[in-house]
């Protein structure tokens, strides 16, 4: 057997291992069959990580028949080809990051040029739509972490806000197109809180009713802001006006209730109302997705609509992912993802087993099958690391 014989074989035997497609036995040059063996790869896995895996095992096999150094930039050179190809999937972080870019320089030109960037608005509303479905449990475990932050409070909350209420318009069925208006108002519904002094927003004491008053003009301000670019129609307009009108009727500005509130309206009242809790500010700390569903529950008679709010319910439960909880058995872990028919089970991904102990490979409990076992407290991070 040939030394390209060879090569062939053993690259076919790591594609077919693989469950790639396995290339033809007569091709006679080792670039080729680089090339072709990456797009077998690239075809069928979008993610990128398991992409470089891949590559990584590929260029191995290839290098010993065409040398390290050449194998590296042909690589380089393919995976730019390919990747143009054959576009990989953004996992959630990346497309987090990218998109709290894009939007702080949405909030820095509206705030120093007094435009709408309706470009970057779109590119935002095409990535996060991308993502949605996919991750939301990802999603709220990741607005929940805390970390350095170098965006203003203005771009996590308005960001952070949208993709909530993403997860909860796409629990209710929504379209794709009715998603886009959602995504649209929910990252604009609270631009005119740049209206409002800063001091204001970070006054630790109690507002005065003044104080208050301003800022109960936001929703005005924000929809006088937006509808004076005339870009947008009555399904996003509504939604930035009314998303602090109250279901029995006593919210602002209009003083709005049940069905005369827009149903994009009551999504970001209620993912507004979430993410405020579940965020730092600089007058107070965040609090636990728990702590968070809780106060949003307490509100729920009269603030928010039933419909709505089970919906919310049904993916982020009392134990929103993310959520710190101990165990009946004293073991310690984070909320994974829950459970819609039984919001009380949820997955528990293991920190601390039972001795205190780390465990040794990640460990899921799915409480709804471990019927012995259940949640008895909800802990904050700090209990964690004591």
């Amino acid at each position: 057997m040939g030394q390209l014989d060879l090569l062939i074989a053993k690259v076919n035997q790591y594609l077919t291992t693989n469950t790639f497609n396995t290339i033809d036995t007569d091709i006679i040059d080792s670039n080729a069959i680089f090339r072709n063996s990456l797009e077998f790869i690239w075809s069928k896995e979008p993610n990128n990580k398991k992409r470089d895996f891949h590559a990584h095992q590929i260029t191995n096999i290839i290098s010993q028949y065409i040398g390290g150094r050449n194998t590296e930039n042909l690589l380089k050179t393919y995976r730019e080809e390919l990747d143009n190809e054959y576009p990989p999937d953004m996992d959630f972080v990346e497309v987090y990051n990218l998109c709290l870019t894009a939007y702080d320089d949405v909030i820095t030109k509206i705030l120093t040029l007094d435009i709408l960037d309706v470009e970057k608005i779109e590119f935002i509303i095409k990535k996060i739509l991308n993502i949605v479905k996919k991750n939301k449990s990802a999603i709220v475990s990741h607005i929940a972490l805390k970390r350095d932050k170098p965006y203003s409070t203005a771009v996590y909350h308005g960001l952070n806000t949208t993709l909530i209420a993403l997860i909860g318009g796409d629990e209710l069925k929504l379209q794709d197109k009715q998603l886009r208006e959602l995504a649209i108002a929910g990252l604009l519904h609270d631009i005119g809180m740049l209206k409002i002094p800063q001091t204001i927003l970070d006054k630790e004491e109690k507002l005065t009713e003044d104080e208050m008053n301003q800022i109960r003009t936001h929703p005005i301000l924000s929809y006088k802001f937006v509808n004076d670019k005339n870009i947008f129609g009555k399904d996003v307009l509504d939604p930035i006006i009314q998303h602090h009108e109250q279901y029995d009727g006593n919210g602002y500005p209009r003083k709005l209730s049940g069905d005369k509130i827009h149903i994009y309206a009551k999504i970001i009242s209620i993912a507004d109302a979430f993410e405020a809790q579940i965020s730092e500010r600089s007058y107070r700390k965040s609090k636990t997705g728990y702590s968070a569903m809780k106060e949003v529950l307490s509100e729920s008679q009269n603030r928010f609509d039933p419909k709505v709010l089970k919906a919310f319910l049904s993916i982020l439960s009392i134990y929103p992912p993310g959520t710190l909880v101990q165990l009946n058995n004293n073991s310690i872990g984070t909320v994974t993802a829950v459970n819609p028919q039984a919001p009380l089970r949820p997955k528990i991904k293991l920190l601390l087993d039972e001795l205190g102990e780390k465990p040794k490979s990640p460990v899921i409990i799915d409480l709804k099958s471990s019927l012995n076992v259940f949640i008895s407290r909800v802990l904050d991070k700090e209990e964690y690391k004591k």
